[in-house]
């Protein structure tokens, strides 16, 4: 009896699929953090204030139609269709960069069939809402036009629909790619040479008006194809919509079992790629201390200047881990196509550059100092934490350093750029030097700011369950305080330079210039007083530290 009863409890770790009780244990573990870690968010308030305005958007593009009046619905399907391209690629990125390794703990207590159907399941969640949200708020409308709450079904269904085939095709296929990084060994540079175009391509996509462009030309291939079916689930539950039950049950059955195979396929995947042993290092990994192509530059800088021993062996430990996590290109890539891609356009049409591009590439080069090297100061430091606490460098050494490193770094690049776009922008003479001069200090209180914000608001560990990004990120809350201190600082600076910007204020408020002169450098000694605060709080938080 006893060793039936083993049995029966042990059934659940064979067999080609995930168990369902333990996948949804796992997912809602993940769920758990997630929440936990996210809940006094605010880039998800401002996520979530983005996704209202939309789906209040669309809800009162439903109100407008009416079912079998004009072309609309023929355009149910492509949309859906991108909505659901859009989720395998999320999907795929979450699968490349935040699936688990085989060093998990989750992998040591389950089989892979288990973990892969609770990863899958967490990631339909966390999609969940971005796809019913918008789709609800359309036949939501329509619904209130007709008078009939029917089509809010079709449309729930059509939305979990999606969210379930993007999931289950788009998670497993980046971890297929990271299972090809690791078992192949490629080198980051590699895909880093690949994901670039990828990347600019994405990018041009979104700013040129692709999405219009591609509804069109998917109209005529999506609706002569069983994807066109997408618009007979919609819309089946509508009354005079002219939708086919015999297609949406179809299309229903399709996906179930579709999604049933491609959870084998998963769960195959995932066996491929946890269990590599590939000669690329993960990310949790902490390299080889092997000799930088940069070493040499890097001595020769911070050499320069009254820098103490203690200063400058951390200012390089920083710059050193910066050069080589692979998340601070996509981060830098990142932001330059949110605001390289618009600004190329305008100079395309326009012929020059706009006025504001040298406060943009300021913005940034000061983002970037405090992100790269000061917001997250003690977290960073991982499993060596307690060595650099007890060693000979003081807290204001370890500051120094990291401010030095921010400075050094980003400094001479963005006072170039600053210039260089300047010129492009038809600025005087007296504005570029001006802005020039302001840009090393800009960089430099930016780094000071940042490491008593980071100190007091530090992150240890990643906030997922399986910790496997390999690289621990600033904390959110930290994130976006100095994200509004930069956007403050940069306000200052700009109505201090620019003249015909204190002009417009001048103009639209009555009052006279030479007030919002003097209140810019008003402004600019209290940016200057909040980055000495911050830096002497930085101090004294480094110099009391206390592992508990």
């Amino acid at each position: 009896m006893k060793n039936r009863a083993n049995r029966k409890r042990g059934s659940t770790r064979h067999g080609r699929f995930p168990d369902p009780r333990t996948s949804a244990s796992i997912a809602h573990v993940e769920l758990r953090q997630r929440i936990r870690s996210r809940s006094n968010n605010a880039w998800m308030f401002f996520l979530a204030l983005i996704l209202a305005g939309f789906s209040f958007v669309v809800f009162d593009l439903g109100r407008e139609l009416a079912p079998g009046n004009g072309e609309w619905q023929s355009y149910v399907a492509p949309v859906f269709v991108l909505g659901l391209l859009g989720i395998i690629v999320y999907q795929g990125l979450n699968g490349v960069g935040l699936a688990p390794t085989n060093k998990s703990w989750l992998l040591t207590v389950r089989p892979p069939k288990d973990v892969m159907g609770g990863q899958l399941l967490f990631r339909f969640c966390e999609t969940l809402l971005g796809a019913l949200a918008p789709t609800v708020a359309f036949f939501l409308g329509l619904s209130l036009t007709i008078g009939s709450p029917l089509p809010l079904l079709g449309g729930v269904a059509v939305a979990l629909l999606v969210n379930a085939v993007g999931t289950v095709i788009g998670h497993p296929l980046g971890l297929w790619l990271k299972g090809i990084y690791k078992r192949h060994g490629i080198s980051r540079k590699v895909v880093v040479i690949v994901g670039i175009p990828l990347a600019v391509g994405y990018a041009a996509f979104l700013y040129t008006g692709g999405i219009a462009v591609a509804i069109e030309r998917l109209q005529p291939v999506v609706v002569n194809s069983p994807l066109g079916w997408i618009e007979d689930l919609a819309l089946v539950t509508t009354p005079g919509s002219g939708a086919r039950a015999s297609r949406a049950a179809a299309l229903l059955l399709g996906s179930v079992v579709f999604s049933a195979i491609a959870t084998f396929g998963a769960v195959r995947i995932s066996v491929y790629t946890w269990y590599a042993d590939g000669s690329s290092q993960d990310g949790d990994e902490t390299p080889t201390d092997d000799q930088s192509s940069t070493e040499p530059l890097l001595g020769q800088v911070l050499r320069v200047g009254p820098l103490s021993e203690g200063t400058r062996g951390v200012a390089t430990a920083s710059i050193r881990r910066t050069y080589r996590s692979g998340h601070v290109l996509v981060l830098v890539l990142g932001l330059l196509l949110v605001a390289g891609v618009p600004v190329a356009e305008q100079i395309i049409t326009t012929g020059k550059a706009p006025r504001y591009t040298p406060w943009i590439v300021l913005f940034y080069g000061v983002s970037l100092a405090g992100s790269f090297h000061s917001l997250n100061i003690l977290g960073v430091q991982g499993k060596t934490l307690p060595l650099v606490l007890t060693a000979r460098v003081t807290g204001r050494q370890f500051v120094n350093g990291h401010v030095v490193a921010g400075t050094a770094a980003l400094a001479p690049i963005a006072t170039v750029l600053v210039v260089a776009s300047g010129i492009a922008a038809r600025w005087t003479v007296f504005e570029i030097v001006l802005a020039g001069a302001l840009s090393p200090l800009a960089v430099c209180l930016g780094a000071m700011v940042a490491t008593g914000i980071g100190t007091r608001l530090p992150r240890y560990r990643s906030p997922s369950v399986h910790r496997s990004s390999g690289v621990i990120r600033p904390d959110k809350v930290a994130t976006v305080s100095y994200s509004v201190w930069c956007s403050v600082t940069l306000f200052v600076l700009f109505v201090l330079v620019d003249a015909k910007l204190r002009y417009a204020l001048a103009s639209v408020t009555g009052l006279s210039e030479a007030l919002y002169a003097v209140s810019a450098l008003a402004g600019l000694a209290v940016v200057g007083l909040s980055a000495i605060v911050s830096y002497r709080s930085a101090v004294a938080r480094v110099s009391e530290y206390r592992l508990d």
